[in-house]
């Protein structure tokens, strides 16, 4: 008798030790950061097993296939919404069926939805030619829009869920008028599609996905110089811890930067030299030559965890989204790397930004509104059924124009450099701009290596907004700068044209 309790003891804990993944959630979480092919291989699993990858108890629990463990899938439960590091745990969908009721869930497998929760996405009325914020979800594999003004959501479907072209993306950049590139981690491509949401190609590399460039993306940014780089953590040759550069069309240069990188994740250009933010080791923010690249030293050391997006604030004080550790949540350092400030709020950041309002945007676990000076959470903006993985915040402006040579017979408030219309063009395109007094305006076009191509405007004009075209059909296919100067006002914008 007593050996059979003996062997009935050890049945049990074998069976309870094959049921709980001996995988911790902080660990699950961040390494399904750094890397999503270790979350899509667990997707992929749960599917091919009849499984969910992901379930929405209402107000209760988020829970996603984010491991594998001894070939079966291993769920990371998230209970605190704010705070995914708080109570969380990983089990196996076994546990799971014993913890949670499906009856008010949300349950998506590999092939439908069912949705339990009885919640409706509210959706804010989009006004045309407004600016707007773009993030990404990588659950949905789709790029969202919310008004620039307010931070409402104004459309789920900006770039519609678009398999295998977006599997986890990170970024969305606005590239002309009518063009959207989407940096996508899992896919290893700088994706492009219009503003309808239709997908047009790989973007960079030219040519189609190749990992000797690029492998496991995060970023992509504008140079000044209207090149592009991308910023990658992959294993082998380029794509090793690299900040890749590219023509504004996809074509390969080489690497921009890569000394003392490790897991480099966002790029933020200041004044004086690049910043670029690594989520392993200790050089947590490194500081780069922004015309070479060459390293200049670390802006952070063994300060952060899990550094992500970083923006620029007034007082030449940046923002950081950090991802994970003891204070994640936002956080903000004067010019010269000094913490001033952490808002803790919301935790588990992603993307950031700052809203007319003095407030944040804030991406993590939904998207949120963060109270620009104590913290607190104003607002949850995608909450509920929707509490999906959101990524980097940045903007689209439409800036649409009339397309007519004639000045337009009202006053402007301010002066102002509108985006060119078309973008990109061939060969000529129309450029708008504002002054609110009468005074000189200057409006030249410069070449990417800064040389003079055309001054359109030089002299005196009445207070106004003007549209002058410009006809390129002498120069070459490019990126090209125009700059007007009224007064006290400076303004420089890109455009491309495309032969």
């Amino acid at each position: 008798m007593k050996k059979l309790i003996t062997i009935i003891f050890i049945l049990s804990v074998a069976v309870s030790s094959y049921s709980q993944s001996r995988i911790d959630f902080s660990t699950a979480y961040i390494n399904a950061e750094r890397n999503p092919s270790i979350r899509i291989a667990a997707e992929n699993l749960a599917i091919s097993k009849g499984l969910p990858y992901n379930i929405y108890v209402k107000d209760k629990a988020v829970i996603e296939a984010v491991a594998v463990e001894n070939e079966k899938v291993v769920y990371s439960v998230i209970t605190d919404f704010l705070n995914p590091y708080n109570g969380s745990y990983c089990t196996s969908f076994e546990e799971i069926q014993k913890s949670f009721d499906f009856s008010k869930a949300r349950i998506i497998y590999g092939d439908r939805t069912i949705d339990n929760t009885g919640e409706q996405i509210v959706l804010s009325k989009r006004t045309t030619g407004t600016k707007l914020y773009l993030i990404p979800c990588a659950t949905r594999k789709s790029v969202w829009a919310f008004d620039y003004t307010t931070g409402d959501l104004v459309d789920t479907a900006f770039i519609p869920p678009s398999t295998p072209m977006l599997s986890t993306p990170r970024k969305a950049l606005q590239l002309s008028k009518t063009l959207v590139m989407v940096a996508d981690q899992v896919s290893d491509a700088v994706q492009l599609y219009d503003t309808s949401g239709a997908y047009i190609r790989v973007l960079a590399p030219l040519g189609g996905v190749n990992n000797a460039i690029l492998d496991n993306i995060r970023d992509v940014e504008f140079h000044p110089n209207g090149t592009l780089l991308v910023t990658n953590a992959g294993t082998t040759g380029n794509a090793l811890n690299t900040v890749q550069q590219f023509t504004s069309t996809g074509a390969y240069i080489g690497v921009f930067a890569s000394d003392m990188l490790n897991s480099p994740y966002n790029l933020l250009f200041r004044t004086g030299d690049l910043l670029v933010s690594n989520s392993s080791g200790t050089n947590d923010i490194t500081k780069h030559n922004k015309s070479t690249g060459a390293y200049l030293g670390n802006f952070l050391s063994s300060a952060l965890n899990f550094p992500q997006q970083m923006i620029s604030l007034p007082g030449g004080k940046i923002g950081v989204a950090e991802f994970s550790g003891v204070l994640s949540g936002i956080r903000i350092y004067d010019s010269l790397g000094v913490l001033t400030d952490t808002l803790k709020g919301a935790q588990g950041i992603r993307g950031i930004c700052k809203l007319p309002n003095g407030n944040f945007l804030a991406t993590g676990l939904g998207v949120f509104e963060v109270d620009g000076t104590t913290g607190a959470v104003v607002r949850t903006i995608v909450s509920g059924s929707l509490l999906y993985n959101f990524h980097c915040i940045s903007v689209f402006d439409p800036d649409l124009v009339t397309g007519t040579n004639e000045v337009i017979n009202t006053v402007p408030s301010e002066y102002k450099l509108f985006s060119n219309y078309p973008n990109p063009f061939n060969p000529s395109t129309t450029i708008k701009f504002a002054v609110p007094v009468k005074g000189n305006v200057k409006l030249t076009v410069y070449d990417a290596l800064g040389r003079t191509v055309s001054e359109l405007v030089n002299g005196t004009k009445e207070a106004g907004t003007y549209e002058i075209k410009f006809n390129a059909s002498s120069l070459s296919s490019g990126i090209y700068f125009y700059k007007l100067e009224a007064g006290s006002y400076t303004a420089v914008n890109k455009m491309m044209l495309s032969k």
